[in-house]
Protein backbone atom coordinates (compact mmCIF):
# COMPACT_ATOMS: atom_id res chain seq x y z
CA UNK A 1 0.00 0.00 0.00
CA UNK A 2 1.85 3.72 -0.90
CA UNK A 3 0.43 6.63 0.39
CA UNK A 4 1.01 9.24 -2.72
CA UNK A 5 1.07 12.70 -0.23
CA UNK A 6 2.04 13.30 3.75
CA UNK A 7 -1.39 15.29 3.71
CA UNK A 8 -3.63 12.41 2.50
CA UNK A 9 -4.51 8.99 4.80
CA UNK A 10 -6.50 6.67 3.80
CA UNK A 11 -10.22 7.21 4.22
CA UNK A 12 -9.96 11.38 3.35
CA UNK A 13 -10.80 11.44 -0.14
CA UNK A 14 -13.16 8.26 -1.68
CA UNK A 15 -14.57 8.61 -5.09
CA UNK A 16 -17.67 6.82 -5.33
CA UNK A 17 -19.74 5.67 -8.51
CA UNK A 18 -22.09 2.87 -9.85
CA UNK A 19 -21.96 0.38 -13.00
CA UNK A 20 -24.50 -1.20 -14.48
CA UNK A 21 -24.00 -4.46 -16.25
CA UNK A 22 -25.90 -5.69 -19.20
CA UNK A 23 -26.32 -9.07 -18.28
CA UNK A 24 -28.02 -9.77 -15.18
CA UNK A 25 -25.59 -11.62 -12.49
CA UNK A 26 -26.39 -14.89 -10.29
CA UNK A 27 -26.62 -14.56 -6.55
CA UNK A 28 -24.19 -16.71 -4.90
CA UNK A 29 -27.08 -18.19 -2.75
CA UNK A 30 -29.17 -18.68 -5.41
CA UNK A 31 -27.73 -21.55 -7.53
CA UNK A 32 -29.54 -19.68 -10.45
CA UNK A 33 -32.96 -20.50 -9.29
CA UNK A 34 -34.02 -16.62 -8.62
CA UNK A 35 -36.02 -14.44 -10.97
CA UNK A 36 -34.41 -11.97 -13.68
CA UNK A 37 -35.19 -9.02 -11.41
CA UNK A 38 -33.34 -10.52 -8.18
CA UNK A 39 -30.71 -10.71 -9.66
CA UNK A 40 -27.08 -8.34 -10.11
CA UNK A 41 -27.90 -5.25 -12.43
CA UNK A 42 -24.81 -3.69 -11.33
CA UNK A 43 -22.85 -2.56 -8.34
CA UNK A 44 -21.05 0.58 -6.58
CA UNK A 45 -17.28 0.82 -6.49
CA UNK A 46 -15.56 3.09 -4.14
CA UNK A 47 -11.73 4.18 -4.45
CA UNK A 48 -9.26 5.31 -1.83
CA UNK A 49 -7.44 8.32 -3.12
CA UNK A 50 -4.30 7.70 -0.73
CA UNK A 51 -3.72 4.29 -1.55
CA UNK A 52 -6.18 3.40 -4.79
CA UNK A 53 -7.46 0.66 -2.63
CA UNK A 54 -10.95 -0.67 -4.58
CA UNK A 55 -14.17 -1.93 -2.55
CA UNK A 56 -16.69 -3.41 -4.92
CA UNK A 57 -20.22 -4.07 -4.01
CA UNK A 58 -22.68 -5.66 -6.55
CA UNK A 59 -25.88 -4.67 -6.22
CA UNK A 60 -29.64 -6.28 -7.43
CA UNK A 61 -31.05 -2.50 -7.73
CA UNK A 62 -29.08 0.61 -7.58
CA UNK A 63 -31.49 2.47 -5.52
CA UNK A 64 -30.37 4.63 -2.59
CA UNK A 65 -31.21 2.10 0.47
CA UNK A 66 -28.92 -0.62 -1.55
CA UNK A 67 -26.34 2.04 -2.14
CA UNK A 68 -26.25 2.97 1.88
CA UNK A 69 -26.27 -0.35 2.59
CA UNK A 70 -23.17 -0.82 0.24
CA UNK A 71 -21.64 2.16 2.09
CA UNK A 72 -21.95 0.87 5.10
CA UNK A 73 -19.91 -2.49 4.28
CA UNK A 74 -17.49 -0.31 2.78
CA UNK A 75 -17.21 1.24 6.34
CA UNK A 76 -17.36 -1.50 8.01
CA UNK A 77 -14.41 -2.65 5.83
CA UNK A 78 -12.22 0.78 6.39
CA UNK A 79 -12.93 0.59 10.09
CA UNK A 80 -11.37 -2.88 10.38
CA UNK A 81 -8.62 -1.63 9.09
CA UNK A 82 -8.31 1.35 11.81
CA UNK A 83 -9.87 3.95 9.23
CA UNK A 84 -12.35 6.58 9.19
CA UNK A 85 -14.29 7.39 6.21
CA UNK A 86 -14.61 11.33 6.01
CA UNK A 87 -15.26 12.54 2.79
CA UNK A 88 -16.77 10.73 -0.32
CA UNK A 89 -16.69 12.59 -4.16
CA UNK A 90 -19.67 11.33 -6.83
CA UNK A 91 -21.60 12.10 -9.55
CA UNK A 92 -25.48 12.49 -8.43
CA UNK A 93 -27.78 9.90 -8.49
CA UNK A 94 -28.68 7.86 -6.11
CA UNK A 95 -25.54 9.85 -4.07
CA UNK A 96 -27.66 13.04 -3.97
CA UNK A 97 -30.80 11.46 -2.51
CA UNK A 98 -31.87 12.86 0.77
CA UNK A 99 -31.34 9.79 2.26
CA UNK A 100 -27.95 9.07 1.18
CA UNK A 101 -27.58 12.33 2.41
CA UNK A 102 -29.07 12.09 6.04
CA UNK A 103 -26.49 8.28 5.92
CA UNK A 104 -23.92 10.86 5.25
CA UNK A 105 -24.91 13.68 8.06
CA UNK A 106 -25.46 11.40 10.89
CA UNK A 107 -21.65 9.53 10.25
CA UNK A 108 -20.01 13.43 9.95
CA UNK A 109 -19.02 13.40 6.40
CA UNK A 110 -19.13 15.41 3.64
CA UNK A 111 -19.69 14.78 -0.36
CA UNK A 112 -18.79 16.54 -3.24
CA UNK A 113 -21.17 15.88 -6.44
CA UNK A 114 -19.71 16.36 -9.87
CA UNK A 115 -21.72 18.65 -12.60
CA UNK A 116 -24.76 16.64 -14.59
CA UNK A 117 -22.84 15.14 -17.76
CA UNK A 118 -19.40 15.95 -16.33
CA UNK A 119 -18.22 12.39 -15.68
CA UNK A 120 -14.46 13.73 -16.09
CA UNK A 121 -15.06 15.13 -12.44
CA UNK A 122 -15.53 11.45 -11.11
CA UNK A 123 -12.70 10.06 -13.25
CA UNK A 124 -10.87 7.73 -10.47
CA UNK A 125 -13.83 6.03 -9.72
CA UNK A 126 -14.76 6.22 -13.72
CA UNK A 127 -11.62 4.39 -14.46
CA UNK A 128 -11.79 2.21 -11.47
CA UNK A 129 -14.52 0.89 -13.11
CA UNK A 130 -12.86 0.24 -16.36
CA UNK A 131 -10.18 -1.50 -14.59
CA UNK A 132 -12.43 -4.11 -12.98
CA UNK A 133 -14.24 -4.47 -16.36
CA UNK A 134 -11.11 -5.43 -18.06
CA UNK A 135 -9.93 -7.24 -15.51
CA UNK A 136 -13.18 -9.60 -15.15
CA UNK A 137 -13.30 -10.01 -19.03
CA UNK A 138 -9.45 -11.34 -18.77
CA UNK A 139 -10.38 -13.48 -16.52
CA UNK A 140 -13.53 -15.06 -18.39
CA UNK A 141 -11.28 -15.17 -21.57
CA UNK A 142 -8.61 -17.15 -19.90
CA UNK A 143 -11.39 -19.63 -18.15
CA UNK A 144 -12.41 -20.24 -22.02
CA UNK A 145 -9.09 -20.39 -23.36
CA UNK A 146 -6.95 -22.43 -21.04
CA UNK A 147 -9.77 -24.49 -19.34
CA UNK A 148 -11.79 -26.45 -22.34
CA UNK A 149 -12.17 -29.69 -20.63
CA UNK A 150 -14.34 -28.16 -18.17
CA UNK A 151 -16.85 -27.40 -20.62
CA UNK A 152 -19.64 -30.54 -21.60
CA UNK A 153 -20.50 -30.85 -24.56
CA UNK A 154 -22.32 -34.22 -24.35
CA UNK A 155 -25.62 -32.57 -22.81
Amino acid sequence: MQIRSDNLHPGDCISVDQYVSSVPGRLPHTAGKESSKDKYHGGTIFVDHATSFLFLVNQVSLRAGETINSKVAFERFAHSCGHRLQSFRADNMPFDSAEFKADLVAKNQTISLSGVGAHHQNGVAERSIQTVTEWARAMLLHHALHWPEQAQLDL
